[in-house]
């Protein structure tokens, strides 16, 4: 089993251990985002909600297999279209976009390790809901077609108008920060396959 070594720590030590011994690198995720790191695991769980197919109010059953390696190819093919759409010059013309500072928005984040699952699940599900309707805001058929299609795809299953350079400018920055988030998540879905493999 190989586990990525940005993930190799996460892995709980004993049973009896504090948080800071049952995570160890939980406090290098805070100081990088505590934000882009809560969020990155409400994200996670909203893949594997989805494709569980259960509904929000139910609890999760044991009985109820996730295809993990399902989650894993849709968080890639969100990153991708996310690192796709911060390319596009249609949408960053007149400015370098890999200049400007990342955006992270504040967003429901309430997947801590000692936080339930059906609440991290829920919690998922609305940081999805939110960054949909953040890109779905700019009005921007590059977007609609790629990255929320992508976050539809993950949930489930709009007019092309230019836009003021503010819009455009701020469209980037939440684009990092979604790309931020979703390098994470391939990074945690790979680990969580990876785990499946070893039992």
């Amino acid at each position: 089993m190989t586990v990525p070594a940005a993930l190799g720590n996460l892995q709980p030590s004993k049973a009896g251990a504090t948080v800071e011994e049952k995570w160890p690198l939980r406090r290098e995720f805070q100081n990088i985002s505590v934000r882009a790191g809560l969020a990155t695991w409400l994200f996670l769980g909203a893949l594997c909600f989805h494709l569980s197919g259960v509904s929000v109010a139910s609890p999760l059953s044991t009985s109820e297999k996730t295809d993990k390696q399902a989650c894993v190819n849709f968080s890639r093919s969100l990153l991708e279209n996310v690192r796709h759409a911060l390319t596009l010059n249609a949408l960053f013309d007149g400015f370098n976009c890999t200049e400007l500072p990342i955006m992270l928005d504040t967003t429901v984040s309430a997947c801590e390790p000692d936080v339930g699952e059906n609440e991290c699940l829920k919690s998922i599900k609305q940081d999805l809901e939110y960054y949909r309707d953040k890109l779905l805001a700019h009005q921007r058929e590059e977007l609609r077609s790629t990255v929320v299609r992508a976050i539809q795809d993950l949930l489930e299953n709009p007019r092309n108008s230019e836009t003021d350079f503010q819009r455009r400018v701020r469209l980037c920055g939440e684009l990092k920060g979604f790309q931020v988030r979703t390098v994470t998540i391939n990074r945690i879905m790979g680990y969580m396959a990876s785990e499946d493999n070893k039992n």
